[in-house]
């Protein structure tokens, strides 16, 4: 999926990338605070190493593009249709960047699942294109395109940052706003820009959001944390008598939010030593929980705060503790079992069956009183037989992963006695896609899980060892071609550390 927003490693704000071609990108945040430039990788998000701009890659070991080493090292398929012509067996969509296969089977012009757009699986044009010098069964004029170095950004996804704000309701609309906006005045770095059209140096602020309390005349159109958190005519703040509840209270300035420096205002400092208002602490860790998080962190030093700390020191109300820890309990429980919403009823429905895509939502059938099954690849009513783990009958419903672990070609491991398996393999404990490069031996390191496993017969090496050696072909034999992605149930603890107390 195209990726225009990331989260920068050293300060965890949101950052746009402005050149998709280049993974080198400055924060300016960080640069700011550290008193030098900070640039970090795009792909594997740690501080940036090496020449720049590069497309492929930075000089941090292990920093590699899955997707761009599957279009580069994957195996060449023959269309026997179209004059038994060779290309690559998987191709980035030239639309949206979707990886796809060819079968071998009928014309070489495929559609892509995710933006409908036909094109030519050897030259790469778009359908139309390629038919003006050629035709479904005819090898290109222009020959085969070689492999991809790069994947297509899909456009349309850059529309969606105007909007995005919109379909959020406030206050989170607008700090979604000041996170995109919050050091805009700094538009001579060329990495990262506003996302909001408002939010630039060229459109000023709305008049009510001006100079609400006194900033430096070189940030002219910055929308602060302060000014949006003065909106609130319920601000939270502390009181002398809060140092009896442990607070550790003092008059300092704002580490989080650089505006709020007055210093006659009590704030308290946090077990990572940084110092912090209530109001700053309450909506930085809601926005947290609404991304997803699990546990909830400094965004200067990335320190951990207990959620005891956070609802002390937040000076949460009875209402804020019951979204807290409803949100920590499900963003945990998201990360550690297999559930998705209903698309009838919207409510969270658990898969206690990962080999059956078809599953019944008790809400809907008692609603309808009738039994509803959806289907968990499309979300769609079901439609016809079960249990099936490839797909339902809808039109359209199918998992590209899968189809790619089943029509991957074949390579052989010249260091494993010429032995032959699918390029392609699903990464048995966490179910990441990956490719063998065929040399060496015949284990690889899934770079998600770190788990080692052999790319034969998908055992973890410590397994595989106990019957075999890194060069020997296995005692099972080459698993088949599977059939279904492992699901990576991350450890429990996660679930029992943020259990509230």
């Amino acid at each position: 999926m195209c990726t225009f927003h990331l989260q920068c490693p050293g300060c965890d704000w949101i950052i746009e990338r402005s050149d998709p071609s280049n993974l080198s990108v400055q924060c300016t945040i960080c640069s700011a605070k550290n008193g030098r430039t900070f640039e970090f990788c795009w792909q594997c998000l740690r501080e940036w190493k090496g020449q720049r701009p590069r497309s492929d890659r930075c000089d941090n070991e292990g920093c590699s593009n899955n997707d761009l080493d599957l279009l580069r090292d994957c195996a060449t398929i023959t269309l026997p249709s179209v004059k038994n012509i060779q290309c690559p067996a998987v191709r980035a969509c030239p639309t949206c960047g979707l990886l796809l296969n060819h079968n071998t089977k009928k014309c070489k012009n495929i559609v892509c699942s995710r933006c409908n757009k036909e094109f030519c699986f050897v030259c790469l044009k778009l359908t139309p294109d390629c038919l003006k010098t050629s035709d479904y069964f005819i090898p290109c004029s222009g020959g085969v395109a070689p492999r991809q170095t790069s994947i297509p950004f899909w456009g349309n996804n850059s529309q969606i940052n105007w909007f995005l704000p919109c379909f959020l309701s406030p206050p989170w609309s607008l700090l979604l706003l000041a996170r995109q906006s919050f050091w805009c005045f700094q538009s001579y770095y060329p990495s990262t820009k506003p996302v909001v059209p408002w939010a630039s140096t060229k459109s000023p602020l709305p008049q009510s959001l001006e100079f609400l309390h006194p900033r430096p005349a070189r940030y002219p159109c910055c929308v602060t944390w302060s000014i949006l958190f003065k909106m609130a005519n319920d601000e939270k703040r502390y009181e002398t008598s809060d140092i009896d509840l442990g607070i550790n209270l003092v008059k300092r300035c704002n580490d989080i939010d650089p505006f709020d420096d007055d210093p006659d205002t009590l704030r308290a400092e946090l077990s990572c030593g940084h110092i912090v208002g209530p109001q700053t602490l309450t909506d930085y860790c809601r926005i947290q929980l609404d991304e997803g998080k699990t546990e909830l962190r400094c965004p200067l030093c990335n320190g951990l705060w207990s959620y005891t700390e956070v609802r002390k020191l937040a000076k949460l109300t009875p209402e804020e503790q019951q979204y807290f820890e409803e949100r920590l309990a499900n963003n945990a429980t998201r990360k550690t079992i297999d559930i998705k919403n209903c698309p009838g009823c919207d409510w969270i429905i658990e898969r206690s069956d990962p080999s059956n895509l078809s599953v019944q939502c008790t809400i809907c059938s008692a609603k309808n009183k009738k039994t509803f099954e959806f289907c968990w690849q499309c979300l769609r009513e079901w439609k016809g037989q079960r249990p099936r783990s490839d797909r339902c009958d809808n039109e359209g419903c199918s998992n590209k992963d899968l189809d790619l672990l089943r029509d991957c070609a074949t390579i052989m491991l010249p260091a494993v006695k010429n032995i032959e398996c699918p390029a392609v393999r699903a990464c048995p404990t966490c179910g990441l896609l990956l490719n063998h490069n065929t040399e060496q031996c015949k284990n690889i390191v899934c770079y998600r899980c770190k788990k080692e496993f052999c790319f034969l017969c998908l055992k973890l090496t410590p397994d595989c060892r106990k019957t075999s050696s890194w060069f020997v072909p296995c005692s099972d034999g080459v698993a088949p071609r599977q059939t279904s992605i492992p699901i990576w149930r991350i450890n429990q603890e996660i679930a029992n550390k943020l259990t509230p107390i």
